[in-house]
C-alpha cells in the first residue's frame, strides 16, 4: 500500500479533505487547526495553500524543503532516481525495505514543489525542529526555510536523528512548549 500511496499530490488531496472535514465538525470549531508535517509531510504542511484562512500555526519536523535535490541525491540515490522517472518501481532504498511505484518521482519532478519560495507567502505562526544528527534530510534547508518564512517563527535545533530515535522526549516537550506559549488559552 505504500508503495502505491506515496504521491505528494495525494497526499495534499488527502490533507485538503481532513481539513474539510474539521471544518464540519461542531467539536472543532473555534479551534485553532495546527498543521504539523515530518520529512515530506513537513513539504506538505509548508505547500498546503489555505484559501479560507482556517489553519491558525504549522509545526515542522526535518522538513523536505528541496524533494527533487533531496530524493535524487541522498534518499534514492541517482541510479534510482533515473530508474523510477523511466517509469520502474524502485525497491531497497536507504537501507529500508521500501519500494516506490514511479509515479511518486514522476509527480516531484512535474510538480516541482518548492515549501521555500511558498513559505515566503505564509504568515502564520511556525515552529520549525531539525535535528543536528539528520543525516537523511540536511539541516540547512531549516535554516533557509527559517530565514525565508515571513510569520512569527521559531526553530529549535536539538540532538537528534531523523526520526528522533530515542529521543522523543526533547522533541515532543519541545513542540507542547510552543503550543502552550503560541496558544496559551486554547
Amino acid at each position: 500500500i505504500f508503495a502505491m500511496d506515496t504521491v505528494i499530490s495525494g497526499w495534499q488531496t488527502d490533507t485538503a479533505n481532513v481539513l474539510r472535514w474539521i471544518g464540519e465538525q461542531a467539536e472543532f470549531s473555534g479551534r485553532p487547526i495546527v498543521l504539523y508535517g515530518h520529512s515530506l509531510g513537513g513539504l506538505i504542511a509548508l505547500c498546503h495553500k489555505d484559501p479560507d484562512k482556517r489553519i491558525a500555526a504549522r509545526i515542522v519536523f526535518a522538513p523536505v524543503v528541496d524533494a527533487v535535490g533531496n530524493l535524487r541525491t541522498t534518499i534514492l540515490g541517482p541510479d534510482l532516481w533515473q530508474k523510477s522517472f523511466r517509469g520502474e518501481p524502485i525497491a531497497n532504498f536507504y537501507g529500508k525495505a521500501f519500494s516506490l511505484q514511479p509515479q511518486f518521482v514522476q509527480d516531484l519532478a512535474e510538480n516541482r514543489y518548492d515549501p521555500l519560495r511558498d513559505a515566503e507567502s505564509l504568515t502564520t505562526p511556525i515552529l520549525i525542529v531539525h535535528g543536528t544528527a539528520d543525516v537523511a534530510v540536511p539541516i540547512e534547508g531549516s535554516h533557509v526555510l527559517f530565514e525565508r518564512y515571513q510569520g512569527p517563527k521559531e526553530m529549535k535545533v536539538l540532538e537528534i536523528d531523523h526520526v528522533a530515535a530515542g529521543q522523543h522526549g526533547p522533541w515532543i516537550a519541545s513542540i507542547v512548549e510552543w503550543l502552550d506559549r503560541t496558544f496559551p488559552t486554547v
